[in-house]
């Protein structure tokens, strides 16, 4: 599905304007659609309509009006002064004054059982005006539901990160195009379910934004034939393990055997071969002339072996020694075949990022926002703010596919494009499950998948969501994704 920024959006109301599509009409569309949703979805009795100034408070206003005339007992909160209201605001305004729908105090926000938060709207950048927050914050504070009006009040639409303080809706009303900032982040968190309806904006052509649905997964899925054999659904090579971790090796092994990977082959210091070999028998152990972490000599024997891989995912439980980092650079430096780098390998290359520009593999980078804090320099907070568009340097930059993983991880590849993920849940957060998305990508990647990123994050969650639905999300645990893939 399409995804569209801000700037996108109100380019598609200009052109929408250019057409005759005028944003009183555009206004008068998101109310109705709105109010229709409220009207044939829920059941709620006293419904409040918290109006901005701007055009997200005209859309508001609308919803009042049509819930009005449907005879539902329906009030405003004005969160402006009427001097301040943009000029189609201003005609939806009187339109509600002359119907005499009651407006009430900011007490009544806490007797009502439904807040319809048409505040801000995508405008939002900076912080929210005090005044704006301590209403925010009454919304918050109140036990009614909350469905918000596109997005929820606080929220930047193009990153999903809290000005100040935000709404957290239980569910948002999306017009026209899903905006980018409500599908990751902050954003995916407090947005609640989320619903598109159409107001008649224009066609979006390409915008580079995307969320991965299944018409993806139609898309990108290779299909599999009678003809099909361990050789040709390719070999993966899996790069892990060190003294005390080789859990981490395991369940990346069987997440790339689960996904579908014909031969899988794991090489790990010779030590901790035996231990490996009990917890996987499915796949192949490569024992490498080192003990208990890869050093330069097994460095040497993976470039070997890596002739006849498909893949190379390197990293889940390496360990961080200096002589564990320098094997993994030495690896990158030359290997020419699809790589994928987790784990203590992400750690590896940030001593020495611009092994990334010297590798001729095409390379994917996995890390969470603490390990991405390692690659750029940032921290976390940093990067939590702004998730999409550091993504999408640092893949440009370094010519690398990046997966920031996360609420909403994002996939953001060399060529511009950004994938963001809607599937999984945080039942997920325990350690091991990065190692079983790494060998998803693996196989998926060795069996020619357009975009194995993606595809693979997309898997990874909906796995993950099936297991927390059939155990919980406490009682879940990382192995149990493998038996829903």
């Amino acid at each position: 599905m399409k995804l569209v920024n801000s700037q996108q959006m109100y380019a598609l109301e200009k052109q929408a304007e250019d057409m005759g599509i005028s944003t009183l009409v555009l206004m008068e569309n998101a109310g109705v659609k709105m109010a229709e949703y409220i009207l044939n979805n829920t059941d709620f009795t006293h419904i409040v309509v918290v109006c901005g100034g701007g055009n997200n408070g005209g859309d508001g206003f609308v919803v009042a009006r049509q819930l009005f005339l449907a005879g539902k007992n329906v009030s405003i909160f004005k969160a402006f002064k009427e001097e301040k209201l943009t000029e189609n605001a201003l005609i939806n305004y009187n339109i509600v004054k002359n119907l005499n729908i009651k407006f009430v105090k900011e007490k009544d926000l806490y007797t009502c059982d439904l807040i319809v938060d048409c505040l801000l709207g995508i405008g939002v950048k900076g912080s929210v005006r005090d005044d704006i927050a301590d209403i925010i914050d009454s919304i918050n504070d109140s036990k009614a539901y909350v469905i918000s009006a596109d997005m929820p009040s606080g929220i930047c639409a193009d990153t999903g990160k809290i000005c100040k303080n935000a709404v957290k809706a239980d569910e948002t009303i999306i017009m026209g195009y899903g905006k980018t900032g409500l599908f990751t982040g902050a954003g995916y968190a407090y947005s609640g379910k989320k619903t598109v309806i159409s107001i008649s904006i224009p066609k979006a052509h390409d915008t580079g934004y995307y969320l991965t649905d299944e018409k993806c997964l139609e898309k990108w899925q290779v299909k599999s034939t009678p003809l099909d054999n361990k050789g040709t659904n390719g070999t993966v090579g899996i790069v892990a393990g060190g003294k005390g971790m080789t859990g981490a090796a395991a369940l990346s092994a069987l997440g790339a055997l689960r996904s579908g990977a014909g031969i899988v082959k794991v090489l790990v210091p010779e030590n901790l071969c035996d231990i490996l070999e009990t917890k996987v028998t499915e796949s192949i152990t490569v024992p490498l002339d080192c003990q208990d972490f890869l050093d330069e000599k097994g460095a040497l024997q993976v470039i070997e072996y890596a002739k006849n891989l498909s893949v190379l995912a390197i990293g889940p439980g390496l360990g961080r020694s200096d002589k564990t980092i320098a094997a993994v650079n030495k690896i990158l430096k030359n290997v020419n075949i699809p790589v994928i780098i987790d784990a203590d390998g992400i750690y590896g290359v940030s001593r020495n990022i611009n092994i990334l520009k010297e590798t001729e593999s095409n390379v994917i980078l996995t890390p969470h926002p603490g390990e991405f804090s390692f690659l750029t320099g940032l921290t976390v907070e940093e990067i939590e703010a702004d998730r999409i568009n550091l993504a999408k340097k640092f893949a440009s930059d370094y010519n690398v596919t990046l997966l920031l993983k996360g609420a909403g991880s994002v996939i953001a590849t060399p060529d511009g494009e950004v994938y963001i993920n809607p599937t999984g849940n945080e039942g997920m957060a325990k350690g091991g499950s990065g190692d079983v998305l790494t060998g998803i990508i693996s196989a998926v990647m060795a069996k020619g998948c357009e975009n194995p990123a993606a595809f693979g994050a997309y898997l990874h969650g909906r796995a993950g969501d099936k297991a927390e639905k059939a155990l919980g999300k406490t009682a879940m645990l990382p192995s149990d994704i493998l038996k829903f893939l």
